[in-house]
């Protein structure tokens, strides 16, 4: 037949062994995020700051004064919870690393 050649090697404390280890190696190598939708969004927030601050230094001051006026808004927006949960909602929109990707592309 198609089973093992010797059947008693396999058994139900393998495979629970089996189980077991694959859970432990996927947990301890997936990222969190894909896990858990709260971890998804701060890695998604985390990214979009990451960008625009790139995009920011990448300026390097030659965004003008309506981009220097707006990091300094965002800045002070970001001072306390409520502004910051609210910068948040800003980034979080969808088109919202698009733009600043391709910001970052026509900046150099």
């Amino acid at each position: 037949g198609g089973g093992f050649d010797n059947p008693s090697v396999y058994s139900d404390d393998l495979a629970a062994l089996i189980r077991g280890i694959e859970e432990r190696t996927a947990a301890a190598t997936e990222s969190p995020a894909v896990r858990s939708p709260d971890a998804l969004l701060a890695a998604h927030q985390d990214l979009t700051r990451t960008l625009l601050a790139v995009v920011h230094d990448t300026l390097d001051g030659r965004g003008g004064a309506l981009w220097d006026d707006a990091w300094r808004l965002a800045a002070a927006v970001e001072a306390d919870t409520a502004g910051a949960d609210a910068l948040d909602a800003v980034l979080a929109h969808p088109y919202t690393r698009t733009w600043l990707v391709d910001a970052l592309a026509d900046v150099d």
